[in-house]
């Protein structure tokens, strides 16, 4: 062993080769590594829609959204239900104002969810944090 380390101290030019081709094979071989970014994964999703034109607000969360949750929660492997945009539309809308639901596609296995009511509305500025967990708007009472 300290026969190696001798020879590399007094013969330095081939051990730099090593290191530069190691290195060099090392950059090759993660360029030629295959990176999915999308990868194609099936999400098990459940959509509902449902619409009761000219409904006040508050007679869609009580005779139509709660019913749909509440015989949704039933059915085994069910983890989650979202209804919180629509219950917010409701919230901080008036009482006598309409508010609409519609889903659409919005491209290969994805969907997507439009809520129209007359309420506050969000800032442009804040609607890119609708997502965050626990994020509340500024101009929310």
């Amino acid at each position: 062993m300290n026969q190696i380390s001798s020879w590399a101290i007094k013969n330095p030019i081939p051990i730099i080769l090593l290191f530069l081709l190691l290195t060099l094979g090392g950059v090759v071989g993660f360029m030629g590594m295959r990176i999915n970014s999308n990868p194609d994964i099936d999400f098990p999703l459940v959509n509902v829609t449902a619409a009761r034109p000219g409904s006040a607000p508050a007679e869609m969360e009580v005779q139509v959204t709660r019913l749909i949750e509440d015989s949704l929660a039933g059915l085994s492997g069910v983890r989650h239900i979202t209804s919180n945009i629509l219950t917010n539309a409701l919230k901080y809308s008036d009482p006598a104002s309409p508010v609409g639901l519609a889903v659409g596609p919005a491209g290969a296995k994805l969907f997507s969810l439009t809520i129209t009511d007359q309420g506050i509305g969000i800032p442009v500025d804040e609607q890119a944090r609708i997502g965050e967990p626990f994020w509340r708007g500024h101009n929310v009472g």
